[in-house]
């Protein structure tokens, strides 16, 4: 029996889409997770054939299980996983049990931050490494700041006594507040990129000063430009990336673009959805296909999609979500999803879920969002958190 192995997984998302995809290509899925609640939840996973729980995810432990646990009539396909951090280890694996054309040692070397920063440091789209010290006279707040040793960790200040105390004055990189912010996900074959997807993003500052994002923008006049193209070809170019996805987010100030993350898998969230509903391809499936080394589908874009995310700004107990349907009946609407339940505990900010809709252009889709996303209503009970 045909078997594909995942190494973690969100409950919602582009992660757990990848295991459904599997179960659609009558693929036998074998879920490897160190998450106590998901073996709890087992039942809520329908599409999981086999959910193992381990302690410790390691190349060891996971090679253990493979030649001595797993049942003889399986024949591993592939092993993979789409949550962050453990991209290398997938393709480490892939290396010794199945054909892998992707260079896990790129992928080891995109995990690290702080060394892709180095690799990359001399191209003229990477941030500006600043002394905050020595130039806090003349910087306009709010400032987005980073760390060089953490470049993934940003913090919004308004002011230079804002920085948390852990920062090195003499090392951080700086963005301004108000910068385009776009997404771009990409599939390279042969060295080549054959396939980009680019997505303008919002993010709001919530009253703690966390920057989360609040929607996504997928449109049919949204066009990777050459130098975000030069960025992607360099990438490609310094870790020798040969077969397999990757997702940049690019700042824009000005006439210029920075790069300022970077990630050897695809993005999570509502990725899967928005791109479906802009294109009607299912764009996780043909990522494990490509990988399976199948024919496979390049997404094209033909509708104008806003992916609204629900950010709640309360505490406390879920109770009780109305609306909803009321919701779906609003124009363009495409999806509404809600990753928490009643019940649950939450604590602000919180994205709890996201309305999906289209339009005849990018700003009626984004209208069409925010609309029905203005019909759902939540009711909390204070002081139950745990």
């Amino acid at each position: 029996m045909k078997v594909v192995i995942f190494i973690q997984t969100s409950k919602s998302g582009t992660s757990r889409e990848a295991i459904r995809a599997c179960e659609d290509m009558n693929l036998y899925t074998i879920l490897l997770t160190n998450n106590k609640k998901q073996i709890s939840q087992r039942i809520e996973y329908p599409d999981v054939h086999e959910m193992i729980y381990m302690e410790e995810l390691s190349y060891k432990n996971i090679c253990d299980y493979i030649n001595n646990q797993m049942d003889d009539f399986f024949k591993v396909e592939s092993i993979l996983s789409f949550i962050d951090g453990y991209s290398a280890l997938s393709s480490r694996l892939r290396d010794r049990y199945t054909i892998n054309t992707s260079n896990t040692k790129a992928i080891q070397e995109m995990e690290n931050m702080s060394l892709t920063w180095t690799k990359l440091r001399r191209y003229p789209f990477m941030p500006k490494q600043v002394s905050l010290d020595k130039n806090s006279n003349i910087l306009e707040f709010p400032l987005i700041i980073r760390s060089i040793e953490t470049p993934r960790e940003l913090n919004v200040v308004s002011s230079i006594t804002d920085i948390p105390s852990h920062y090195d004055l003499e090392k951080v990189y700086i963005e301004g507040y108000n910068e385009e912010r776009y997404r771009i996900e990409v599939l390279v074959k042969d060295g080549k990129p054959i396939s980009l997807i680019k997505l303008k993003f919002d993010m709001i500052l919530t009253k703690n000063n966390s920057l989360v994002v609040s929607g996504y923008t997928l449109s049919e006049n949204l066009n990777v430009i050459d130098a975000e193209m030069d960025m992607i070809k360099a990438i490609i170019y310094e870790f020798n990336y040969r077969n397999g996805v990757f997702c940049i987010e690019v700042n824009k100030s000005g006439d210029n673009y920075h790069l300022v993350d970077l990630k050897p898998n695809v993005s999570e969230d509502s990725l899967n959805d928005i791109i479906y509903s802009a294109s009607n391809i299912n764009y996780i499936e043909q990522i494990i296909r490509f990988y399976l080394g199948k024919e496979f589908l390049i997404p094209s874009v033909k509708r104008n999609v806003y992916s609204k995310f629900i950010i709640i700004n309360e505490s406390g107990v879920l109770v009780r979500v109305t609306g909803t349907n009321a919701a779906m009946k609003k124009k363009g609407i495409e999806k509404i999803f809600m990753r928490t339940r009643r019940g649950n505990s939450i604590s602000e900010p919180s994205e709890i879920g996201y309305v999906i809709a289209t339009g005849s252009n990018k700003v009626e889709a984004r209208k069409n969002a925010l609309s029905a996303t203005s019909e759902i209503e939540f009711q909390f009970k204070e002081g139950l958190l745990c």
